[in-house]
């Protein structure tokens, strides 16, 4: 088991280091709507600086690596989203072969849930398909009626 690292040493092993960040919640604030989350001011020139320095720097997210791409460009930064499933490279996002692989076996499980979900839910579209999710906004723990 490797010990924590001092501090005062992350400027030698920066070069051979990758700096993996989430962005919800580290490079923006958790705000009630998805879509107006923003990184915290400097932070972008901070990523494109630390992108410079250390072996790499990646946003791994449960958001779309192209969503990442849009509102976290920094230069020499690395945009995986939906968990690793999806990459930017060169300007193209890239699905893994895997999430490919399991993409018809997850659409019809989708359909299932839309057969047997309340009308209370919502789905809410992700490039690699759909996914099912609670959006009752009548309710305060914003859950679908009838689903725990």
């Amino acid at each position: 088991m490797s010990r924590p690292l001092d501090p005062a040493r992350v400027a030698e092993v920066a070069g051979r280091t990758a700096l993996c960040l989430d962005f919800d919640g580290t490079l923006a604030p958790i705000v009630d709507d998805p879509e107006a989350a923003a990184p915290l001011e400097g932070t972008l020139d901070l990523l494109g600086r630390l992108a410079g320095r250390f072996a790499a720097v990646a946003l791994v997210s449960g958001r779309p690596a192209g969503w990442l791409a849009e509102r976290a460009a920094a230069p020499g930064v690395r945009y995986l989203g939906l968990y690793g499933l999806e990459e930017v490279v060169d300007g193209l996002v890239h699905a893994a072969p895997e999430a490919e692989a399991v993409r018809p076996a997850a659409r019809a499980a989708l359909a299932g849930s839309r057969r047997s979900s309340p009308p209370s839910c919502a789905t809410s579209r992700r490039p690699s398909g759909r996914v099912r999710r609670p959006t009752d906004l009548a309710r305060p723990s914003g859950r679908c009626r009838g689903w725990p």
